[in-house]
């Protein structure tokens, strides 16, 4: 209930881009606890203000293992090589556009991509 509350407030759109976002959050978070990165912490800049600390190898690998669990690429694969747009992908797997896109790049299928449907950005 509390989430139809959620997206009933802020509207559908932004609602439905919520809920995917949180699939690769909650992925990242697990890929954290499972390779026991270090957790980040609060550090004082300037009096007054603090900012967190960030790990971007931690982030960059929680993010990629977190995408590769939504989207494995044995499946991933054959949506690419048919040339399916990469809305139509994030759709099928509930997950973001910009996940896709991520996913196509990391994976090195971008040029392969391209060449099978012309428009990676579609």
């Amino acid at each position: 209930m509390k989430d139809f509350n959620l997206c009933y407030s802020m509207g559908i759109a932004e609602c439905v881009l919520g809920l995917l976002t949180n699939r690769i959050t909650l992925m990242e978070e697990i890929v954290h606890k499972h390779r026991n990165h270090v957790p980040t912490s609060l550090r004082e800049v300037m009096p007054g203000l603090r900012t967190r600390t960030y790990d971007h190898e931690q982030e960059a690998e929680a993010y990629g293992v977190g995408a590769a669990a939504l989207l494995p690429w044995s499946t991933f694969y054959h949506v690419l090589d048919a040339g399916t747009p990469v809305t139509e992908i994030a759709d099928s797997y509930d997950v973001t556009k910009p996940l896709v896109e991520y996913w196509i790049k990391i994976a090195g299928a971008k040029t392969y991509y391209r060449n099978r449907c012309g428009d990676s950005r579609r």
